[in-house]
């Protein structure tokens, strides 16, 4: 089975590039433990996708996200903000390698986004640590760390130990464009695109999978200037 696994999915922004049907995905497991990004993730309409209130890190454990929701939340209070509130919140961390041993097998292709503001560190050493790194398929890593006062020295010595095993990986070094853009670039060079059916075509273009206050926020987005959609978002403190 082909599977996406959403390290830091906030709102879905990658799922929804992952979504289109020509990358065959059979399974989407979409992890994020913001509660304000849950509301949003569980509301997507497809039995393809399992939400995962959790966050994946080294070991089991309870940590604090803070600035829950918005971009650059973290589990690291020094970690800059794309915007800072004084909003946080306790959540879960697992272990990524037991989890995935748990919900995936090793016949499984495993195609894992990581973009979680610093906790990458954690992970990719639990998945090496434990020799699980051999089951990822390809592996998509923003390395955030290098942000991160308190983390930064940890860079080069992950990235050493990633290039030491014979997997595939990328780093935004590696594609081209930001956000779902890089999502996009990743997944196209390492996956030979299939045909799809019409009817899976549309329904990823036209975002039916989502919901309507996405589709909507998508659609002004797409069509209307910054400046509106910021103030349309702010009139309700709406999330998408």
């Amino acid at each position: 089975m082909r599977i996406f696994v959403d390290v830091g999915a906030h709102f879905g922004e990658s799922f929804e590039i992952a979504f289109n049907p020509a990358f065959g995905f059979e399974k989407y497991f979409l992890i994020e433990p913001s509660s304000k990004c849950l509301k949003v993730l569980r509301k997507i309409k497809s039995k393809k996708v399992t939400v995962v209130p959790v966050g994946f890190s080294k070991v089991d454990s309870i940590g604090f996200l803070f600035n829950s929701g918005n971009l650059g939340a973290s589990i690291y209070q020094d970690k800059p903000m794309h915007s800072y509130t004084s909003i946080g919140e306790s959540i879960e961390l697992v272990s990524t390698s037991k989890w995935l041993l748990s919900n995936t097998t090793t016949n499984d292709q495993i195609y894992m986004k990581l973009n979680c503001e610093g906790g990458e560190a954690d992970i990719i050493e639990d998945l090496i640590e434990h020799d699980y790194i051999r089951n990822i398929t390809s592996l998509y890593v923003d390395f955030d760390i290098r942000k991160i006062p308190s983390q930064a020295y940890r860079l080069s010595f992950i990235q050493e130990k990633l290039r030491s095993y014979d997997i595939e990986f990328y780093t935004q070094d590696d594609v081209t464009g930001l956000d779902a853009a890089a999502i996009n670039s990743w997944l196209s060079q390492s996956i030979l695109m299939e045909k799809s059916s019409w009817a899976s075509r549309i329904v990823w273009k036209l975002k039916f999978y989502l919901p309507v206050h996405r589709q909507i926020y998508i659609f002004l987005r797409t069509r209307v200037p910054k400046k509106i959609v910021r103030f349309i978002k702010g009139l309700g403190n709406l999330k998408f």
